[in-house]
C-alpha cells in the first residue's frame, strides 16, 4: 500500500482538505498542503511555516509547488526533541488550517 486514502486512517489531519498528501520513511517525512479543490497551498504553508519560526522550529520547504514541508530529523534525536517539534508543528498548523474559509 504506497499510500492511504484521506480519511483511511484516524489521525490528527485525517480527512483534513487542507494536507493532501503525507509521505517518507524513517525520520525523513513530507507533507504536502493543498487547498480544498486540490489546488497546491503554498499559502497554507507559508503561514505554516512563520508559526513554526515563532516557536522556534526551523523548517524545511520541498515540492514544485512551493507547498510541501520536510521533517528530516537527524538519528540522535531525543524523544523529546520530537514532542517538542510536533507540538510546534501541531499548533501553527492546526491554527492556519482550520481558520482557512
Amino acid at each position: 500500500m504506497d499510500k492511504w486514502p484521506v480519511g483511511t486512517h484516524g489521525t490528527t489531519f485525517g480527512g483534513n482538505p487542507c494536507i493532501s498528501d503525507v509521505r517518507g520513511i524513517g525520520l525523513m517525512v513530507a507533507i504536502e498542503f493543498s487547498h480544498k479543490d486540490g489546488s497546491p497551498a503554498p499559502d497554507i504553508w507559508a503561514k505554516v511555516k512563520k508559526g513554526c519560526l515563532e516557536r522556534h522550529m526551523l523548517t524545511l520547504s520541498c515540492d514544485v509547488n512551493g507547498n510541501g514541508m520536510r521533517f528530516a530529523t537527524p538519528l540522535n534525536v531525543k524523544k523529546e526533541e520530537i514532542d517538542e517539534g510536533l507540538s510546534a508543528f501541531r499548533a501553527c498548523s492546526c491554527n492556519t488550517i482550520w481558520s482557512q474559509p
